[in-house]
């Protein structure tokens, strides 16, 4: 027969059941830090859609932009679109040699020549047309180098970005001139080192489409900037680029000279002589004021603009060196 347990040991039990049992309060506090972390991660869960939706539409508007760049540049004029990076940089290369050709025949120069001389008649109508297509072919070359970039590069987001910000460029920031072409220079030049900087290393384009592009460039920095062959050699490829900037902002400044004074070419050669007043863009090595300079070494075209006012202003396009006399 089971014993009975004695009174004691329930009232034992009883007490044990009440220390274990959850007090209200502690239900009520359980409950609220349960519904506080179930708040917490659908906060968090909101946050992180939230996230994701402006990531999307970040991405979206990216997308939307560089399908926009991508229309810009394949719907302009420019009937050499199609061409891929090799052929591309073929007829640059072809066009920078015209370039030169140029302006050797203006000047009446062999390109083999060293020694720049000046010239007869300043005032040659020719003249005009150099700089006119002079700065034709080269935006041309850097609007094709952009078509370029899409047709054969493919559109990675380096690529894509560099078009967004040249067409950004072009079209907000790009002014009209009455030279030949209606997109300021300058503009252009700062997408082509956008794009040149960006995505050079990143292409997948081959060493020797490299070594040709590098080479154009040396091309035009030689032919046209007047830099000496062994100064450019020493250059990187993004130095190059940034040259080509420089060069492309010179050529605006003196378009706009040519069509608003009356200008003269002005072809500097060892020995000259210039006084500080009238020079203009040759850096910060001039000195004194009162000094007077002489060339020391040959520099390129310069150009002579004689203002209404009759003050004459001597811009020289590339950097030479002037020593005191």
């Amino acid at each position: 027969m089971p014993r009975t347990p004695k009174a004691s040991s329930g009232r034992a039990l009883l007490v044990a059941y009440k220390e274990t049992r959850p007090s209200r309060r502690r239900i009520e506090r359980q409950a609220d830090e349960l519904q506080s972390a179930a708040f917490q991660d659908l906060q968090e869960e909101r946050d992180l859609w939230k996230g994701r939706a402006q990531d999307a539409e970040r991405s979206l508007k990216a997308k939307n932009d560089q399908l926009a760049a991508v229309q810009f540049f394949l719907s302009s004029t420019d009937p050499h679109s199609g061409e891929d990076v090799q052929t591309t940089l073929q007829r640059l290369n072809t066009e920078i040699h015209q370039i030169s050709a140029i302006i050797a025949d203006i000047l009446g120069r062999d390109p083999k020549i060293q020694e720049i001389p000046v010239l007869v008649d300043p005032r040659h109508p020719a003249i005009n047309d150099m700089f006119m297509l002079t700065q034709h072919r080269l935006q041309t070359a850097l609007t094709t180098w952009c078509k370029s970039s899409i047709l054969s590069w493919g559109l990675h987001d380096s690529v894509g970005e560099s078009l967004s910000r040249a067409r950004y460029d072009i079209e907000k920031r790009g002014g009209y001139s009455q030279a030949l072409i209606p997109v300021n220079n300058g503009v252009i030049a700062r997408a082509w080192r956008t794009l040149t900087r960006s995505t050079i290393e990143s292409s997948g384009i081959s060493a020797e489409d490299i070594t040709l592009l590098a080479n154009s460039l040396s091309m035009i920095l030689c032919g046209c900037c007047g830099y000496a062959p062994e100064v450019v050699g020493k250059l990187e490829l993004e130095k190059k680029a940034d040259a080509i900037g420089q060069l492309a902002s010179q050529l605006d400044k003196m378009i706009i000279r040519i069509h608003s004074t009356e200008y003269e070419l002005l072809v500097p050669k060892p020995g000259d002589k210039f006084s500080h007043s009238t020079m203009e863009d040759v850096g910060d090595s001039l000195g004194e004021e009162s000094a007077v300079y002489e060339v020391g070494e040959v520099c390129s075209i310069g150009l002579k603009a004689v203002a209404e006012s009759g003050y004459e202003i001597v811009l020289l396009r590339a950097q030479v060196l002037l020593l005191p006399k």
